[in-house]
């Protein structure tokens, strides 16, 4: 049976180039099952080439080669480690292992995983090259011949059917050659022993069948008889007949001389008493007695004596049986992979080696921390708009050509819980609330501020759970805040005094809220905190009310309680204060509508009536509508007309959306001068908070069609664009730093694996799979990036949690849970494919060319 069967191989070097080679050219052989086979010629024949490619360290381009049947092509590393022993020129030893595990990776790579059998069959096969003695040492301790023999051993270890020996004697002595020649000679008698040398006399003498390569081509394939070996020349015995031969007689004396004399040797002979004395003047002479390990045989010495080999000269080699296993080319596991990493990165031999590629990890994830850590205001903006955004409210954008009748009776009903009118766009809807805690000599005012927070009117906090405080509210002054805003408002403050809902109450606002037309100051004080994920505060109904028509509306009109005394008013009626400058004056019993309501004219006063003012100064400021800087009955009155409504309708009137006469001159929308010479257009919305979004969408879709209303994810997505640049900004400045620091990983680990692509190429020679490497250097890379990067990266983020919960650094970095672990996530997997990297572009190569073009 042919162990061994070759069809049609080709191979090529730099095929399709100028320097193309034809190393294999049509290659067709048969080998037995025992022999020892020389692949024989000159170099650069194509003997390694042919070798490797049977031994699948290398491919053919075309061409099948077959070893008991199975395509080497085809589970290439199963058979290799299966059928194949390999002894290489260079010995191809790890150096880091000793010359027992050297042995025993063989066995391994078989899946025998018995560590006494192991044992076992890693002495004998030692004992079998005369190297038991040394299992405990590293190859880089032993010689040249002595390191061919341990790769023999690991060859033999597992008794495969194919040894392939690749100049197995190129490096070698003539006593060592010898001896490794006997014993590849001694296991052809049972093995197929493939020898790749270009030594005719090893071929003449050992050899039993000669293939000839002679430019990829097989130039002639011949049997060898007899080819027993030869015995070593003796170096202790002097061969007279290959000297040359001088001879002297004188009385009683015969002298011989071998060799070509160099000098004249002047001795005496002395005979006296029965005994003979030799004097010889050169200092160099020695006297060859029976003892002496110099021998004289005569004759010359014969290279080839094809009798007494097999019996005297013979090596006496223990057999060992097949290996039996599974899992081929699996060598390294979860506790040797660990071992190898921690030997490779920490330990002694290499700390000074690897000790800048763990200061470079190490500082790499502090810097990418403090960086990340830096860039997050822009994602907190983002976010934070997102939380706080509110999935409860509508806007209408408020027409005054449009009928909404419908939409005021529609309170209560498809899910609208309420309405109110707001001016200016949605997006930027919601005041800035800025709270004082205390002033202290060392330093300024410590604030608490929180963003986005929308004025509603108290009694649509029923059914809100109290926090603390308090839900009564005695003044206008006085509001109730949503336990969101109380969050924000503890998450920014400086002090270490504010930490709790009670720690609110009592605070006074000292911002100036937002309006239309001008930036009112106020001093609303908390009194209590609600339990609410809405961005809401509480006020008293009248000063709300108050807010929108004054703050949005610039006309004048007011609340009966604020305005006059002395006069009631019923629902529906209204006081008309005329100022002398309305192109059409309304008269007692005459309507008007104001925002689809109408009211009726129940009186008409003049300004010149003081006694009805609550100030009752006709030449003082009238707070009329709020407005403390217009003056009635003076010349320069700029207010053409005032309307008092009773507290209910004032209230009503808020929340109110509908056609308004035009004689009154004002409506939803305004054009007005704002100082430059331009017309500033502007329109206010109708708000309206639902419990039932999609109920109230679908009614809001019915009245006014899809493009007349304003959808919650309508204002989310518009609030989202303007933080989604600043985000964007943020988050590609990220990237690039993740961009930037992971090719210094990459180059990092790279200059740091260059210097084991020689021990990779060892690895895959010997069997090791291109999976089980990667998997090797996966778990060592990790125990790097364990040890390194993520303690780093850990302390850092350690570090900047503490500034970021002091109140001065808040504002700085942003560094959340959900950042953090993702981040770490990425930079791991990132890391760890950067750091195998390097080993995945090595291992496309085929282990001969790893071998052989990165043999550094």
């Amino acid at each position: 049976m042919s162990t061994v069967r070759i069809r049609n191989a080709h191979k090529f070097y730099n095929r399709g180039k100028s320097n193309e080679l034809h190393v294999m050219n049509d290659i067709n052989l048969e080998l037995p099952e025992a022999g020892l086979v020389a692949i024989f010629g000159r170099s650069g024949c194509g003997k390694t080439t042919l070798l490797n490619t049977i031994g699948g360290l290398d491919k053919v381009a075309s061409g099948s080669i077959k070893l008991f049947g199975h395509d080497i092509r085809e589970n290439t590393d199963t058979l290799r480690n299966q059928y194949i022993g390999y002894i290489f020129q260079n010995y191809n030893l790890n150096v880091t292992e000793t010359i027992y595990e050297n042995v025993a990776a063989a066995l391994r790579l078989c899946g025998l995983s018995d560590e006494r059998e192991i044992a076992d069959r890693v002495m004998t096969a030692l004992r079998n090259v005369g190297l038991d003695k040394y299992s405990a040492r590293t190859p880089d301790t032993l010689s040249g011949g002595q390191q061919q023999r341990v790769a023999i051993a690991r060859a033999l270890v597992k008794n495969p059917a194919i040894i392939l020996a690749d100049e197995p004697t190129g490096n070698l002595d003539e006593t060592n050659t010898v001896m490794v020649m006997d014993i590849l000679k001694e296991i052809s008698r049972t093995h197929l022993v493939l020898l790749v040398t270009h030594e005719a006399h090893l071929v003449d003498y050992y050899c039993d069948r000669v293939i000839e390569l002679v430019d990829g081509h097989v130039a002639s394939d011949r049997k060898n008889e007899g080819a027993n070996g030869y015995v070593q020349r003796n170096k202790s015995n002097i061969y007279l007949g290959e000297l040359s031969r001088s001879e002297t007689v004188a009385p009683g004396v015969r002298v011989e001389y071998y060799g070509e004399p160099t000098e004249t040797l002047n001795l005496r002979i002395v005979h006296l008493n029965g005994k003979l004395y030799l004097k010889a003047d050169n200092p160099t002479v020695k006297i060859l007695d029976e003892g002496s390990e110099i021998r004289l045989v005569d004759g010359v010495f014969e290279a080839t004596p094809a009798e007494g080999k097999d019996e005297t000269h013979r090596p006496n080699l223990t057999p060992l049986p097949p290996v039996h296993g599974s899992h081929y080319g699996r060598l390294y596991h979860w506790k040797n992979a660990l071992a190898a990493g921690w030997r490779e990165n920490f330990s002694k031999k290499r700390k000074k080696s690897n000790r800048s590629l763990r200061v470079c990890l190490f500082l790499l994830a502090m810097v990418m921390v403090f960086m990340i850590a830096g860039q997050g205001a822009g994602i907190r903006a983002y976010s934070e708009t997102r939380a706080a955004h509110n999935d409860a409210l509508f806007y209408i954008p408020l027409d005054p050509n449009k009928n909404y009748s419908a939409i005021n009776s529609a309170i209560g009903q498809h899910g609208i819980d309420y309405t109110r009118i707001i001016g200016g766009q949605p997006l930027y809807e919601g005041d800035e609330l800025i709270f004082g805690t205390a002033a202290f000599m060392t330093g300024r005012t410590a604030t608490l501020t929180a963003s986005r927070a929308i004025a509603q009117s108290r009694e649509h906090a029923e059914g809100l759970t109290l926090l603390a405080g308090t839900r009564e509210l005695k003044d206008s002054s006085e509001i109730l805040i949503t336990s969101a805003i109380a969050n924000e408002l503890i998450e920014s403050s400086t002090v270490g005094y504010i930490d709790g809902y009670e720690d609110l109450v009592g605070l006074i606002n000292q911002s100036y809220l937002s309006s239309t037309w001008e930036m009112r100051s106020s001093n609303l004080r908390v009194v209590g905190v609600l339990e609410s994920d809405e961005y809401f505060y509480y006020m008293d109904p009248m000063a709300l009310a108050s807010r929108v028509l004054r703050d949005n509306f610039w006309f004048p009109i007011a609340p009966l309680s604020q305005s006059v005394s002395e006069i009631s008013l019923a629902s529906g009626e209204a006081i008309f204060i005329n100022n002398g400058f309305l192109s059409r004056p309304y008269t007692v019993g005459e309507s008007f509508t104001i925002f689809g309501r109408t009211y009726k004219v129940a009186e008409v006063i003049s300004p010149e009536e003081p006694q009805k003012f609550s100030n009752d100064k006709p030449a003082d400021p009238a707070v009329i509508g709020g407005h403390a800087d217009v003056e009635i009955g003076t010349e320069g009155d700029n207010l053409d007309y005032c309307i008092i409504l009773s507290d209910a309708d004032y209230i009503s009137l808020s929340s109110s959306i509908g056609s308004t006469d035009k004689n009154l001159g004002f409506g939803y929308y305004d054009i007005y001068d704002d100082g430059s010479g331009y017309e500033v257009y502007y329109s206010n919305h109708l708000m309206i908070r639902s419990s039932d979004p999609a109920s109230t969408e679908r009614f809001l879709r019915d009245e006014l069609g899809r493009g007349g209303f304003l959808t919650p994810s309508d204002i989310l997505s518009e609030s989202l664009a303007e933080q989604r640049r600043v985000a964007i900004s943020a988050v590609v400045s990220v990237l690039v730093v993740l961009a930037l620091m992971c090719l210094c990983v990459f180059f990092i680990m790279r200059s740091s694996f260059m210097a084991r692509v020689r021990e990779v190429g060892i690895l895959r020679a010997i069997g090791v799979t291109r999976r089980n490497l990667i998997f090797r250097f996966g778990v060592e890379t990790g125990l790097l990036l364990l040890c390194t990067l993520v303690l780093g990266y850990l302390g850092s983020s350690w570090f900047i949690a503490s500034l970021s919960g002091a109140p001065l650094f808040s504002s700085i970095f942003y560094f959340p849970l959900w950042l953090c672990l993702g981040l770490l996530a990425f930079l791991c997997a990132a890391s760890l494919l950067f750091g195998i990297l390097p080993a995945l572009l090595l291992l496309r190569k085929t282990p001969s060319e790893i071998l052989s073009k990165y043999d550094i």
